[in-house]
């Protein structure tokens, strides 16, 4: 051991550099399984929060209705605790509630329903107004609307179905959302009207008061999620399940709990995060086992000579391992638990930083990684411990160089490559890699695409030089020639080539791969909301929302309104095309079907709709001949919202009369005119027919105190559809003759609609929502109205809708409809760059906002999912390869200055200046770092493009965007940027002290 150690202490430097690089390598080995374990432990809680407490909680109680028994229910709390529930989940909370109902109150005619309901503390939980917690039966609280309701205050009694309750407090109504009401609803204060008794709050009453009562007993147990570890998944699992299989065969109880569906998110997930930080962290520890290797084996030339002298003076074979392996071997120990100690620590500070202060287990299979990190080092000592015993003595005298075959070396170059090439089959083939298995060949792609890539470029290298050497032959160019011979005639300086190659394209793979990552994150969550921001709005009848975005923004660039409606039969979408492409967020690559075309699809040419706008409308018609009962003209209208309104003119008299009919005040606004109606009706059981000619004119609307005329297209008989063959419609553009037959036997009432749509409109639809024959398809308009539509136009996917659904023109679907639209949300969509002024007008016109949504959120909840999480890692893969890189460049560099030193004394015996042995080393190790940074980027490269579509970046890639693959060039140039900067100044340094070194009394010596 004293000899090993005054070897350390004799090439200090060397130490010192070796056992940074060896920490290093165990360092960033141990990190991913680390990184992985807290990673997934922040998956877990992440997973486990984000789920709504009636998804994790477990509910058990009596299916059959109010029970009095109630101790069944009781009994299920010590089930859970004999169990072992307790571990996961908080006590079991058992609360009773009694339906009840109030009646002897004026205020309410018609009565009023609530719930007697105790639960544990719950006065703990209660923000009083004034008054106390009950504490006698048949006390209570109530809340304060409910005492508005009752005109009852503290003291008070109020009579119910199950007693008289004095109130002794008074509370405000509480958040459903807060965690002790584990989901449950107990303020649900509605005033019905119509007739219906009204709802009211829970009377909060202690447990006294419900003896005897029939009551609902439910035991609730609420999950803490931080409680529960990945290892612990599993048994959590097992437990739940025997818990309600007891439940429900012991005590013929029901229960329910979506704990299963949330954990099968988190395994999936979970399996997702081990393949893709498997990718890069089973690659990095190959790149540090061949680091090692390789820089122990050039460490071990420095120890040629020293074995030699050894065995020349016969010590034992222990003696002379000692002296020639030692060294190594005690270093690579040594790094053993430095690195692992820096591992935990800095998995330590990124959890604090970017995993919510996830615990960091000391797992076994980051104890493995690292001593799988050492293994190249570990190799390199038993081959060089085997070289010691079988090289020739005369060979370790003269410190000849050890050439490999170069039958061995073409034999495991060409296994590389092949490795390489089946990488790329097995991703052609197999696809993305499915999370928990991974397909072990594509798995290791990205590594062997770059082992691949360095060694094609390492045996065209040498063709280059010879190239430039002939060039360099007799030239003035002494430096550049010195520095291309010894790039070719020395292997270790290919050797660095290569590892500088590996090294740089897994970093490089890595940070692509990051980058990628993100802006497909951004991308999804930009196209998942649609637009850069999105208000939720609610207007009252009288504003037309279309009319009111496009007067908030008469540019068109800002502002777009929508309509949306999810049904159990169909989703569809409704936009203002006229400002699709200037305000939606789509995606170039998302079809073939450019945005500007989808928007000129959807505007098919239409004639003016029929708008009636202002108080009042009036026109002229003559009637003949007279029938009895006249008939009554009605116009159908649909206001802005919607709705549907009338405007009546009355009943018709024979001959010619002028009418005017009020329009709804919703009209003030506009309302689509949807009908011409002649209502006849005989009267109730008479069977009558008539046929009569209405010729009307001088159509006009009332706005202010002026009235306007209406375009005179409308007395075309071409603008108009009769709804039957009752009806027959001829025009002159002054006049429209409407002439009717109408019996009380007629199915379909005699109507004319205006402003015909085509006979089939046009649609956008996703490929998954396309039927057999998309020109002639049909859709549901958003009152309910069947549509004829042409849906030749798809896409992949559509904004806010996913796969399934379809996009039609806003404007076309307010026209075809006939009724109030149901179950529609109405938006206004916003560009990023819309100014505030767009929301204040928005607001000045009578629309509410009530809610604003941007892609924030979504982005958010991306990053901090398990795949968001696992891309983290790559970003610290990109820099642990980028500084191992470094690190076995700047470590070749020293030992190379200091091995040169014999034949730099020779260049200076020979009148080399010293300038020029500068310049040569310095070129050297150009030579040596640029093929090595322009190899690694082809590589990261072609990593990226071959491999990086075949890691998944979500849990599920159905309905969305396709993934964009976009090199991140200003990126990997500023990597490369670095490294070659990092690189010039170490070569720089290295040559200066390797020239420094020179002393021409060096010549006395044998080079070693």
């Amino acid at each position: 051991m004293p000899p090993i150690l005054a070897a350390l202490r004799w090439r200090l430097g060397a130490t010192v550099a070796l056992l940074a690089v060896a920490v290093l390598a165990v360092f960033s080995a141990a990190f991913g399984p680390l990184f992985l374990g807290a990673a997934d432990s922040a998956d877990l809680h992440a997973t486990l929060v984000s789920a709504t407490f009636d998804r994790t909680q477990i509910n058990a109680g009596d299916v059959t209705g109010p029970v009095v028994d109630v101790s069944p229910v009781l009994e299920t709390v010590r089930i859970a605790d004999r169990l072992g529930l307790r571990r996961w989940y908080r006590a079991g909370v058992v609360s009773r509630d009694v339906g009840t109902s109030v009646t002897d109150q004026p205020a309410l005619p018609y009565g009023a329903q609530g719930d007697l309901v105790y639960r544990p503390g719950v006065c703990a939980h209660l923000s009083f107004v004034s008054g106390r917690c009950p504490s006698r039966p048949f006390q209570a609280t109530e809340t304060a609307r409910d005492a508005r309701l009752l005109g009852l205050g503290l003291g008070q009694r109020v009579l119910t179905g199950e007693g008289t309750l004095t109130i002794t407090g008074i509370v405000r109504a509480g958040d459903a959302a807060a965690p002790y009401w584990l989901g449950d609803s107990y303020f649900n204060y509605f005033l019905r009207g119509g007739g219906a008794p009204d709802i009211l709050d829970a009377f909060f009453t202690p447990l006294s008061t419900l003896t005897g009562m029939s009551q609902v007993a439910t035991a609730q147990f609420a999950l803490r999620p931080t409680q529960v570890q990945p290892g612990q998944v599993p048994a959590l699992r097992q437990t739940v399940d025997t818990f309600q299989y007891q439940v429900r065969n012991r005590l013929d109880l029901g229960t329910s709990t979506a704990l299963g569906g949330v954990l099968s998110t988190y395994t999936a997930q979970s399996n997702q995060v081990v393949s893709i930080v498997g990718v890069v962290a089973i690659q990095l520890v190959l790149l540090t086992d061949f680091v090692l290797y390789v820089l122990v084996v050039r460490t071990a030339a420095a120890r040629r000579s020293e074995v030699a002298l050894a065995r020349l003076r016969g010590g034992s074979l222990a003696s002379v391992l000692a002296i020639g392996v030692g060294e190594p071997l005690v270093i690579l120990v040594a790094s053993l638990p430095l690195g692992l100690a820096l591992a935990w620590v800095g998995v330590q500070l990124a959890s604090r930083l970017t995993l919510g202060g996830a615990p960091v287990p000391l797992s076994l299979l980051g104890l493995l990684a690292a001593l799988a990190a050492l293994l190249g080092g570990l190799l390199a000592v038993a081959a060089g411990s085997r070289r010691l015993v079988t090289r020739p003595l005369v060979d370790e005298l003269r410190a000849a160089a050890e050439r490999p075959s170069p039958a061995v070396r073409a034999a495991i170059e060409g296994a590389a490559v092949a490795l390489a090439v089946a990488g790329l089959v097995e991703l052609a083939t197999s696809g993305q890699l499915s999370g928990g298995h991974p397909n072990p060949v594509a798995l290791f792609a990205p590594g062997l695409i770059a082992i691949a890539v360095a060694i094609v470029g390492v045996r065209l290298l040498p063709l280059a030089c010879r190239v430039l050497i002939r060039r360099t032959r007799f030239s003035r160019r002494l430096a550049l020639g010195l520095a291309l011979r010894q790039v070719i005639r020395r292997p270790a300086v290919l050797r660095q080539i290569l590892i500088l190659t590996v090294a740089v394209g897994l970093s490089g793979f890595a940070l692509i791969g990051w980058s990628v990552a993100g802006t497909n994150r951004t991308l999804r969550a930009d196209f998942d909301l649609g637009a850069a921001k999105v208000l939720r709005v609610s207007f009252p009848a009288s504003v037309n929302l279309l009319d009111a975005v496009r007067r908030a923004d008469p540019s068109g660039r800002y502002a777009m309104a929508a309509m949306e409606s999810r049904t159990a039969n169909q989703d569809l979408l409704a936009l203002d095309p006229t400002r699709l492409a200037r305000v939606a967020y789509w995606p170039s690559s998302i079809d073939p079907a450019t945005l500007r075309r989808i928007q000129r699809w959807l505007q098919p040419k239409l004639v003016p709709a029929m708008v009636l706008t202002g108080t009042a409308a009036r026109m002229t018609v003559d009637l003949s001949p007279a029938v009895s009962p006249t008939p009554d003209l009605q116009f159908s209208l649909l206001d802005s919202s919607g709705n549907a309104q009338v405007a009546d003119f009355g009943y018709l008299q024979p001959g010619l009369h002028t009418y005017t009919a009020p329009l709804p005040q919703a009209c003030l606004g506009g309302c689509f005119v949807t009908d011409l109606d002649p209502d006849w009706y005989p009267g109730l059981g008479q069977v009558g027919r008539v046929h009569y000619t209405l010729d009307l004119s001088q159509l006009e609307a009332e706005d202010g105190s002026s009235w306007r005329a209406l375009p005179g297209l409308i007395y075309h008989a071409d603008y108009w559809v009769p709804s039957s063959g009752s009806t027959s419609l001829s025009g002159d553009g002054r006049q429209l003759s409407m002439t009717v037959t109408d019996s009380t036997s007629q199915l379909v009432p005699p109507e004319a609609a205006p402003a015909p749509l085509p006979s089939r409109l046009r649609a956008v639809s996703t490929a998954a929502s396309q039927p057999t024959n998309p020109v002639h398809n049909s859709l549901q308009d958003f009152d309910g109205t069947d549509l004829n539509v042409n849906t030749s136009l798809q896409v992949q996917a559509l904004p806010n809708l996913g796969s399934v659904g379809s996009l039609i023109s806003m404007p076309l679907a307010i026209r075809a409809e006939r009724g109030t639209p149901v179950d529609t949300s109405y938006y206004v969509w916003l560009a990023a760059s819309a100014p505030a002024r767009i929301t204040a007008r928005l607001r000045a016109d009578g629309i509410r906002v009530l809610s604003v949504q941007t892609p924030a959120r979504a982005i958010a909840a991306y990053e901090e999912s398990g795949l968001g999480l696992g891309y983290r890692f790559f970003v610290f893969a990109a820099g642990a390869a980028a500084a191992l890189a470094l690190a076995a460049s700047v470590l070749a560099f020293y030992l190379t200055a200091r091995r040169r030193a014999f034949e730099l004394a020779v260049m200076r015996a020979l009148g080399v200046p010293d300038r020029t042995l500068f310049r040569a080393l310095v070129l050297e190790q150009a030579l040596v770092a640029l093929p090595g940074l322009v190899l690694g980027a082809l590589a990261a490269v072609a990593a990226a493009l071959l491999a990086l579509a075949a890691v998944p970046e979500f849990a599920s890639n159905a309905g969305q965007p396709p993934l964009q693959l976009t090199i991140p060039v200003p990126l990997l140039l500023a990597l490369l940027g670095a490294l070659a900067l990092v690189l010039g100044a170490a070569a720089v340094l290295a040559a200066r002290l390797a020239v420094a070194r020179v002393d021409l009394g060096q010549l006395r010596l044998e080079p070693r």
